[in-house]
């Protein structure tokens, strides 16, 4: 891969073009990073709202119908319903792994095996999460090692 950075004083936003034989798993996942630079979540956090950077959540799950949004030090509340997140971030490295969970891709530290095909997942910040034997496919298939 070569990397060339121009510096324009003349440009007005950042403009980045990709040429590429063909795209594969490691260019959209570099797409998923770049894009995920862009967005931000609201979360409220003690009466006040915040915005988020997508790339400081760690992950995401629901408790008696709350979602909240976890980042490596704070804990926030959302409005949007879990599947709302899941259909504004999917395509940018957030992985539903069970019924009431979503992580970030990004933020996977490690993996291990569990009883009945579940999947440990151990996040940067030390969180040990599990992906159900429902979703284990569709992280293997992100991780390239199912087609």
């Amino acid at each position: 891969m070569q990397i060339k950075i121009i510096e324009d004083d003349r440009a007005e936003d950042i403009q980045i073009t990709i040429r590429c034989p063909k795209q594969d798993e490691k260019l959209k996942a570099l797409l998923a990073l770049l894009q995920i630079q862009d967005h931000k979540c609201i979360g409220k956090y003690r009466g006040e709202d915040h915005l988020i950077p997508l790339e400081d959540i760690y992950y995401i799950d629901t408790l008696d119908k709350q979602v909240y949004l976890y980042t490596e030090t704070i804990t926030y509340e959302s409005d949007l319903r879990l599947y709302e997140i899941e259909e504004r971030f999917i395509d940018l490295d957030f992985l539903r792994i069970g019924k009431s969970t979503i992580i970030n891709f990004q933020k996977i530290k490690s993996l291990r095996p569990d009883l009945g095909g579940r999947i440990q997942v151990t996040m940067k910040n030390g969180i040990k999460l599990f992906v159900s034997r429902q979703y284990a496919p569709s992280l293997k298939k992100r991780l390239g090692v199912l087609k």
